[in-house]
This record gives structure tokens, sequence and C-alpha cells, in this order.
């Protein structure tokens, strides 16, 4: 009898973890079965002997949201429905939907302005509509972005809500193995998809637009959500920076194998990234869970064995001194409105206009990347930076360069007669103010009416100058000698 009993518990367990605790209408509407005022922590005090072990472990830190974010905002975004395509793994085209929340003021026809985008996943038996409630946003959490936007605690972002389920994935398939298939639904069909038509960081579609774009990308997701999560830093790493797991352990090992088996799952982590060549400054992860929630166990003992790889998972309360941070919210449960805090603080360490990820080690990082060069301009300098492009790279090659250039009504330009080699797939599909591009035998750097040059396919850009010396360049008139030569 007792061996029944704990049969039965076990599998009451599992059922818990992959229903993320729910309930979903035929519709896929989602009822939340607690409310957000009952999401508070209780501070326990803790014994001398208990405070110095904690000092010796991961240090857990915790805002509630603030009350009044529960309530409508001035200014409040627009959630709507996107449908997109895919092709599943039996060559059938399946239509598919996400919902897109975009903040207050946001402009399909502003090209100018840029916005971080964040992915976020439902848990088992969920649909878009989960987080948001459908588009009328009535589980709160548009509302809470809103306040977040208007109150300057997060830059403007979008946020996109999809599912890892489709038509195709009936019986013979678990979730388990759908949030992983989801990984090339995401970097094949979705995500090119959404970032085509809105306004992110992305130059283009194509994959080295959205690679080049991952410092304003993050992925998230709750229960499943997070397995999800943990699938996309093992396969798409390339494309996302911040991830947000919340109450799920990595199942790349086996179901719940956070719990079951902690150190190999730890160790292919790692591995995948270490593959990957990214630092540990290039990747962020901010995870959380509650103390009473059931998924706790199995997230805080994977946790525990990737604290011991401190060559990847540099674990911290500051995003500038390390890349993974560990939430444990004392007296939270297994349920979405929870979850609406860790989104909370993650998107604060994120995306915040003050935050340590965002602004410190991202202003590094684009110090570091590509070739800087000296541009003087009729006897003017003014600073640049190279890309990586095969253009770029042939172009540098060739320096210092010397070229005279004419003011047009939108662009310095000037002729060449070098013949660089290029890549079709490194070609934008825009041209920005500041861009320097080589194509159709022109050097040209582009100085006003960039909204004319939205949509322009293949372009090749090899530059950028620098933001302070734009205005310098835009105030040229007539004929300018350019010599560009590399920076000391």
């Amino acid at each position: 009898m007792k061996k029944m009993q704990k049969i039965s518990l076990i599998f009451l367990i599992l059922v818990l973890i992959v229903s993320g605790c729910s309930n979903t209408t035929d519709t896929g509407e989602t009822i939340q079965e607690t409310s957000s005022s009952d999401n508070k922590i209780t501070n326990k005090e803790k014994t001398p002997e208990e405070a110095a072990k904690a000092d010796m472990e991961i240090k857990y830190m915790f805002n509630e949201i603030p009350d009044e974010y529960f309530k409508k905002a001035e200014n409040q975004g627009a959630i709507e429905r996107f449908d997109y395509e895919i092709i599943d793994e039996n060559g059938k085209e399946i239509s598919k939907f996400a919902l897109v929340y975009t903040p207050y003021g946001y402009n399909t026809e502003d090209k100018t302005t840029k916005y971080n985008i964040l992915y976020l996943m439902h848990g088992a038996s969920g649909s878009p509509n989960t987080w948001f409630g459908g588009q009328n946003g009535s589980t709160g959490l548009s509302d809470i972005i809103d306040n977040m936007i208007e109150n300057g605690d997060i830059e403007p972002i979008i946020i996109v809500t999809p599912t890892y389920y489709n038509r195709s994935s009936g019986s013979g398939f678990n979730d388990g193995e759908l949030t992983e298939a989801f990984q090339s639904e995401f970097a094949d069909y979705l995500m090119p998809a959404v970032e085509e038509r809105y306004n992110t960081y992305a130059k283009s579609s194509s994959s080295e637009g959205l690679i080049a774009a991952r410092d304003h990308r993050a992925f998230g997701g709750f229960s499943m959500g997070s397995v999800t999560t943990w699938y996309a830093l093992i396969h798409n790493i390339d494309y996302i920076k911040y991830y947000m797991p919340m109450s799920g352990d990595c199942w790349v090992q086996e179901m719940m194998g956070g719990r079951t088996m902690p150190e190999q799952t730890a160790k292919t982590l790692a591995e995948s990234i270490s593959e990957s060549g990214y630092n540990t400054d290039e990747y962020f992860i901010y995870t959380s869970t509650g103390d009473e929630d059931f998924a706790y166990e199995a997230l805080d003992t994977m946790l525990t064995s990737m604290k011991e790889l401190n060559d990847t998972f540099v674990f911290t309360d500051n995003f500038a001194e390390g890349n993974i941070h560990y939430d444990l919210a004392e007296g939270y449960l297994h349920d979405y409105p929870y979850g609406n805090h860790y989104i909370y603080n993650s998107l604060k360490a994120f995306f915040g206009k003050d935050s340590d990820s965002h602004n410190t080690l991202e202003d590094s990082a684009a110090e570091k990347a590509g070739t800087k060069v000296i541009l003087s301009m009729n006897d003017i300098e003014v600073s640049a930076t190279l890309n990586d492009t095969l253009t770029a790279q042939e172009f540098i090659k060739l320096l210092p360069y010397s070229v005279t250039v004419s003011r047009a009504s939108d662009d310095l330009c000037g002729s060449v007669t070098e013949n660089l080699p290029s890549n079709p797939e490194e070609g934008q599909n825009s041209w920005e103010i500041g861009e320097i591009g080589w194509f159709g035998g022109w050097f040209t750097i582009l100085v006003d009416n960039e909204e004319k040059f939205s949509n322009m396919p293949g372009v090749m850009i090899i530059g950028k100058i620098n933001e302070e010396d734009i205005p310098t360049v835009q105030s040229f008139t007539g004929r300018i000698e350019i010599t560009v030569r590399l920076a000391e």
C-alpha cells in the first residue's frame, strides 16, 4: 500500500509540472487560479547560523511589483494578433499565431525608433493568450509593462507570446519534445516573421541581421516555458543574449533532469555555450522560482550544479560582475501571477535604463566590436567603426583609402573603381543615418531622410560613423576629400 501511495505521489508531481497550474478553455483563454494581490513575499527572519550559511550560498534578491502597477497606466500599449506560417517536420504548412504587445507610442511607419524584444512562452496546456489573457489584456501583465515603461523602469519593449503547440503535434508527442522542437520554428519562422514586421533592432530578417541584433533580444517562459527557455540557451544562443527561465529546469537529459541528473544537465548546458564561442559577458540568465513552488527542487538542484561550473556560469547579484542571477521568492507557488513578479524583476535587469547588463556590459561590448577607423574629411577628423562583413574586411585591406565625395540631398557619395567582393546574405534591408555604404560603384554615407531608405533590400553597409560625430558629417556641403585610415 505504501508503495502505491509513493507511486501516486510521483505521478501527481509529474502531472503538475506539465500542467503549468492553469485552466485553459477550448479557445485557448487562460483562467488564472491565483489573484495577483495574493503574491506577497513573507520575509522570514534567519537565525545567525542560517545567515552565515546564506552568505556562502547564492544570494537571493527580490522586489515585488508596486501595487499601483496593477492599475491602468495613463499611457497604454496595445496587444494584437500576429499570424504566421510554418512548415512542420512532415513538410506540411501550418498556420499559427502569437500575440504581440507594442508599447504606447509605437508607430509602424517610424523605422528610426527601435525596440528591444522579449519572446515569452507559456507553460503546458497554455496558448498564445495565456500571458496577456487575450487581446484585451485581462491578466494585468500589460498594465504592469505599461507602468514600468511609463515610470522609466525599462525602455519601451515589444513582447511576443507564441506557443510551442501546433496542429501536427497530436498523440505521440509530449511537451518536453515540443519545447525543443520549437527552437527550429523560432529561428526559421517566428522570429524572422515578427522582426520583419515590427521595428526591432534587427536591420534585416536574415540570419545575419537577426544575429547582429541579439543584444536587444530576450527569451523567457514559465514552467514548461522555462524548459523551452533552457533549450533556447542551447540551440539559439546566436540570436538571444538574455534568458528568463521561471519555475522550471532544463530537460535536455530527461524529464525533470535538473533534479534527477543535475551534474550532467549543468555540464551539457556549459558545453553547449562553450561550443558557441560566446564569452561570459555575452549571455545573461535571470532565473526565478518560489520556495513553495513544486518546481523549486528541480531548478534549485540544477542551479547548485551550475554554480560549480564557474568558468561558464558566474552567479551574481550584479550583471556587471557575472552572468546569472537566481531569485528565490518566499511563499511563492507555481502559478502565472507569480510569474508576473519574476518578469518585472528580470526586465529591469535586462532592459532597465540603468541596468548593468544593458548599459555597462553592452556598451563595453560595442566598444570592442568592429574595426575603429578615422575619416579625415577636409582636414576635420571623425571616428567610425567598420563591421565584420566580407566587403568591410576587404575595404580594410585598402587602408589608407582616399575618395572624393559630394553632398547630395540624402548622402555624401563618391564613385569608386575598386570592385570589392560581397556576400549577398550580409546585405541589409534598410539604410540608417551615419551608416557607410559600398554598393553600385559608390562610397557613400547617409546623412538625411532615413525614412526614404527603410526598405532597401540588399544594401551593403560596411560601417557607421560614431554617434557623436554624425552632426559634423551632416554639416558638410559641396565637395569633400575623405581619407580613411585605421585608428591608432
